[in-house]
């Protein structure tokens, strides 16, 4: 990955001269970031040396290079580098946790569905841009949730607003109850269900075929062994059994989800902000989010702090560090999960802050498993 540093050219004793802003690059994101394209490349079209196919190396290195121009020319169109931050590093999800009687009724639908259309292998679902259940390993789940937020989601909407029909909320093939993103269809914007490298248990990897259905801010999908022949009318039958129950469902989790959000947003600027990460299960949770607005510097040290850690996995350690523009980090790390948080105060000491964040750590982690062994 070759990356243009921004600059700024001035004269200088009647010559040009580039002065390079080497710390808007941080070296660990971007590497981070070439890190995840291999995977997501890996998710699409398995690894390398399954791709390195033909008779001579000649000719196997031109099928491999072929596959990787096919693939990775309109991924890195796609890919907004300037919006990289720390969140790269971390590659988690945020998880939207559900009230018991809500989740057992997602679990027993998903059930059902899977019982009924025994061609199914796994399931995920999704709300807003939440993961909510999931089948598949952490690494897969993360490549999932990236394609669906960067590429499945705009493409459907782009092709809906040219097609001039976006209240029916992106759906490619749909009824009053929701529809198909990915799958068989009528429509001139169908989108084939793509194929997935997805590792198994015993680490070999296997392909699938990816259906997605939306309904209200519900995403649900489907994952089936690609080498199994649908019949003609899997997509019909399916959509005709669970099309009023997902739309139901839906519903209800989005009314949980106004009821258990914040009445109002986190505006202010001394306002602490708190990320909470599960290096097990790659899942976090916080205020901290990767559209909050922080000093460049700030960024950079949260980003440091996770990569170090990230080499020191599962070691206790805290570090607080104080910014010159008045900005505290503080990281815990621990058992394989960290805590961090930003608080902005031109008064506060070292005392405050660590009370500060022993408080909120006390109020937002709401079991020990931070610190069990």
């Amino acid at each position: 990955m070759i990356l243009n540093v921004p600059n700024e050219v001035s004269a200088k004793d009647g010559a040009q001269v580039s002065d390079y802003r080497g710390e808007e690059v941080n070296d660990e994101v971007y590497r981070n970031v070439l890190k995840q394209s291999y995977k997501m490349f890996k998710f699409f079209n398995g690894t390398f040396k399954q791709n390195f196919t033909g008779k001579s190396k000649d000719e196997q290195s031109q099928n491999l290079s072929n596959i990787l121009e096919q693939y990775f020319k309109p991924y890195l169109e796609n890919l907004k580098l300037p919006t990289c931050n720390y969140f790269n590093i971390l590659k988690s999800v945020q998880y939207f946790p559900l009230e018991k009687n809500l989740f057992l009724r997602l679990h027993n639908f998903i059930k059902i569905v899977k019982a009924t259309f025994n061609t199914i292998d796994h399931c995920a679902y999704f709300f807003n841009e939440d993961v909510v259940w999931s089948e598949i390993c952490s690494e897969d789940l993360f490549c999932l949730h990236q394609y669906l937020t960067s590429s499945l989601f705009p493409k459907a909407i782009q092709q809906e607003i040219s097609s001039g029909a976006v209240e029916r909320n992106y759906l490619i093939d749909c009824d009053r109850y929701g529809g198909f993103l990915t799958g068989q269809s009528n429509s001139e914007n169908t989108i084939p269900p793509p194929v997935l490298y997805l590792h198994e248990k015993d680490g070999t990897l296997e392909r699938y075929s990816l259906i997605v259905y939306r309904s209200m801010n519900g995403t649900f999908c489907i994952m089936i062994d690609a080498s199994k022949d649908l019949p003609n009318d899997f997509y019909s039958e399916l959509q005709s059994f669970m099309s009023q129950q997902i739309a139901k469902l839906s519903s209800d989790i989005g009314e949980f989800f106004l009821k258990s959000s914040p009445v109002t947003p986190i505006t202010d600027v001394d306002s602490p902000r708190y990320l909470f990460i599960n290096d097990l299960t790659q899942q976090h949770k916080g205020n901290l989010t990767k559209k909050t607005e922080l000093p460049l510097n700030i960024s950079n040290t949260i980003a440091e702090l996770f990569s170090e850690s990230d080499s020191e996995t599962g070691k206790y350690h805290e570090i607080m560090v104080k910014s010159t523009n008045d900005y505290w980090v503080v990281q815990k790390s621990s058992n394989h999960r960290q805590f961090c948080v930003v608080i902005h105060s031109n008064k506060s000491t070292l005392i405050d802050i660590s009370n500060d964040v022993n408080k909120l750590f006390t109020q937002e982690i709401k079991n020990n498993v931070f610190f069990e062994q």
